[in-house]
């Protein structure tokens, strides 16, 4: 005879890995539209926070680090805590983890494709904000900063 707890923990775990391949299915689906709202705009609000936070934590090595820092800081914390989670062997936290890095690596594959589509985002969904700055430095910047060195370099 089985053992019943044994049966709910493979029952969750199936359960689990049907909501996370869902969820891969939706940011997969979105191409390089942001998501709405539900769960996976709920996940793009937390990413948001950790983006933001990085470039005040990467500010201070230089404005063009600063601005690299916010995508850095935004797919560093959840690869560090996918890492965290494997070290202490607790597996279906790392598989949860390792998803939210992935679809943070498509948050910032969304943003690099056009800046301007999170800034009308938060404009339109978060009105304690306040507009946001049209000439606040972003991948703009990093590109012409980039440009600019590569140009120097090759004279």
């Amino acid at each position: 005879m089985s053992d019943p707890g044994r049966l709910a923990g493979i029952a969750g775990r199936g359960l689990g890995f049907l909501i996370l391949l869902g969820l891969a299915w939706q940011v997969m689906a979105q191409g390089l539209r942001p998501q709405g709202g539900g769960f996976l705009g709920f996940i793009h609000g937390v990413d948001l926070i950790f983006h933001e936070a990085g470039h005040v934590i990467f500010g201070f090595f230089g404005e063009f680090v600063a601005v690299l820092g916010g995508s850095l800081n935004q797919v560093l914390i959840p690869a560090i805590a996918t890492t965290a989670f494997l070290r202490t062997r607790q597996w279906a936290s790392a598989a949860v983890a390792l998803f939210w890095t992935g679809q943070s690596l498509t948050d910032v594959a969304i943003y690099a494709a056009d800046p301007g589509i999170f800034r009308t985002v938060i404009e339109t969904r978060s009105p304690y904000l306040g507009p946001v700055s049209r000439d606040a430095p972003g991948n703009e910047a990093i590109l012409d900063g980039l440009g600019r060195a590569l140009a120097g370099s090759s004279q």
